[in-house]
C-alpha cells in the first residue's frame, strides 16, 4: 500500500512539473515541419516591431508620429534612431542622444495618463512650461530629466533617457534639451 501511495504522490508530482514547463509546440525552422521541440512559456510580447517611425503610428492607431530627424544636432547630442515599434494605441521609437538610450512614446489617451511603463521611485519631480505644455519631470539629479511626460490633443507622450555605465541611474536631460525634444515629437 505504501509503494501505491508512493507512485500516486510521484506520478502527481510529475505531471505538475510537466505543466510548469510552458506549453510545447513542434517546429522545423528550415523546412516549415514540426519536428523539433520548443518550450514556450510566460506572456507574450505585446509589441510588433516595425521598419519606420510611420509604420508604428499606423499599426498603433495614434495617427501621425513625428519624432527629431535622425542626426539632428541638440544641446545634449546627436539623435540617431534605430527601432520603431507598437502595441494597440502605443507607438514607440528607440534610438540614442549622444551617447545615451533615448525611447519616445506617443498614445492615445484622454486623460494624458502616463505611457512610459516606468515604475522607478526617481528622487526629483518637477513640472516645465515647453510652449504652452505642461511637461512632468522626473529624476535622479535636480534639473536632469531622465523621464518627462505631458499630453497634447488627446494623446499621451513620453521619453525616457537612460546614460551608459556610471551615470545610467542619473543622466537625464536638462531643461533646453527637454525644451527641444518635446517641441520635436508630435
Amino acid at each position: 500500500m505504501k509503494r501505491f501511495f508512493a507512485l500516486v504522490v510521484a506520478a502527481a508530482v510529475m505531471f505538475s512539473l510537466a505543466a510548469c514547463d510552458g506549453a510545447q509546440e513542434m517546429i522545423d525552422t528550415t523546412e516549415g515541419r514540426l519536428t523539433e521541440t520548443e518550450f514556450i512559456s510566460g506572456v507574450g510580447n505585446p509589441w510588433t516591431e516595425v521598419e519606420t517611425v510611420g509604420e508604428a503610428a499606423e499599426g498603433s492607431g495614434v495617427g501621425e508620429f513625428t519624432l527629431p530627424e535622425d542626426g539632428s544636432e541638440t544641446s545634449q547630442g546627436e539623435i540617431h534612431w534605430f527601432g520603431y515599434s507598437y502595441m494597440n494605441e502605443i507607438a514607440e521609437a528607440t534610438g540614442s542622444i549622444g551617447s545615451a538610450n533615448l525611447m519616445v512614446r506617443k498614445g492615445l489617451s484622454e486623460q494624458g495618463g502616463d505611457i512610459s511603463g516606468d515604475f522607478t521611485d526617481y528622487e526629483y519631480e518637477w513640472t516645465q512650461d515647453v510652449d504652452g505644455l505642461t511637461v512632468n519631470c522626473y529624476g535622479n539629479e535636480e534639473g536632469s530629466a531622465m523621464l518627462a511626460t505631458w499630453a497634447k490633443d488627446g494623446c499621451s507622450y513620453c521619453f525616457m533617457i537612460r546614460g551608459q555605465g556610471d551615470v545610467y541611474e542619473t543622466y537625464g536631460l536638462e531643461q533646453e534639451a527637454v525644451t527641444e525634444m518635446v517641441s520635436s515629437v508630435n
